[in-house]
């Protein structure tokens, strides 16, 4: 008996063990999940962990989006950081605040609000299809403008100037030579030491102290500043996109420069410390743009 019960045991210990190693076994449908999550990890885009990063963001789409140099969408480009660089344009750069800007029955009136902010955005996000898209865009911002303002008002004359340059450029673009706006540049090896030389003198220069780094409102005592100012840009965050190679041309680094200086002048009354340094800042940039032929992106004065 000891024997027959030693013996159901072993018989007992024996199915138990092959039961467990049946349990540890992964079924069929394991194994295809597996194998379903391993293919879908290696199809994660390069850098794909660091796309909650703006910068990280449009490096990935512009290594992705295969452009030739020919692409309407880089002709677009240029377009637009011609109007966004006009002087004209700072009425049109961000959306409407009807509340902020003391226009309460500005969406009665314009039902399909428009700017050259969110038209920027949208080309980076590649949502235009064609480029008369593009340029219906940017036909709406006008429209808009002539529609709210009447003609004897500031904001109506402004709209006008950029209409005519709008009407110039695109025509460049489109249908002709390049005229005055350059081909785009890379960014390469040398263009990145040489924009890192640029920073580094303007950020050295005693005009530079606004602008290095990030405005804080509060700190500041200008809460008003993100109500007025919709797209912030300074010395350090483009010290940081060079440093993450952000920039995939040339024509990208100057703009961002130009923004800086756009912000400036758009709160900044003529007159005051910080314009001054703005206009300081804008004029030292240009001669140093100059020395490479970079300064065809920068809005000068003539």
């Amino acid at each position: 008996q000891a024997g027959d019960a030693k013996k159901a045991s072993d018989t007992k210990n024996s199915g138990e063990a092959k039961a467990k190693r049946a349990g540890d076994t992964p079924t069929s449908e394991a194994k295809k999940a597996r194998r379903a999550s391993k293919n879908k990890a290696k199809a994660k885009p390069s850098g794909a962990d660091e796309l909650d990063d703006p910068d990280a963001i449009m490096a990935y789409l512009d290594d992705h989006a295969q452009v030739t140099e020919g692409d309407w969408r880089l002709a677009c480009r240029r377009v637009l950081q011609q109007l966004q660089a006009q002087p004209s344009a700072l009425e049109f750069m961000a959306p409407v605040d009807p509340v902020k800007q003391g226009v309460p029955t500005y969406f009665d009136i314009v039902k399909n609000p428009m700017d050259l902010g969110t038209i920027r955005k949208r080309l980076d996000r590649s949502h235009y299809t064609s480029p008369d898209q593009f340029r219906d865009d940017v036909m709406l911002v006008l429209d808009n403008c002539f529609l709210f303002n009447p003609p004897d008002t500031f904001v109506h004359a402004q709209g006008r100037a950029l209409q005519l340059v709008f009407e110039r450029v695109w025509a460049q673009q489109m249908h002709g030579p390049m005229g005055g706006i350059p081909p785009d540049l890379p960014m390469d090896d040398a263009a990145v030491d040489r924009a890192r030389s640029i920073l580094a003198r303007l950020k050295r220069d005693e005009s530079a102290w606004p602008f290095v780094r990030p405005v804080d409102p509060v700190a500041l005592g200008v809460p008003t500043y993100f109500d007025i100012v919709k797209n912030p840009m300074d010395l350090s965050t483009i010290q940081k996109r060079l440093a993450k190679r952000a920039y995939k041309c040339v024509a990208d680094f100057v703009a961002d420069i130009q923004l800086i200086i756009d912000d400036c002048f758009l709160f900044n009354l003529p007159g005051s410390p910080v314009n001054a340094c703005g206009v300081a800042l804008r004029d030292l940039a240009a001669s140093l743009l100059r020395q490479d032929n970079w300064v065809q992106w920068l809005s000068v004065p003539s």
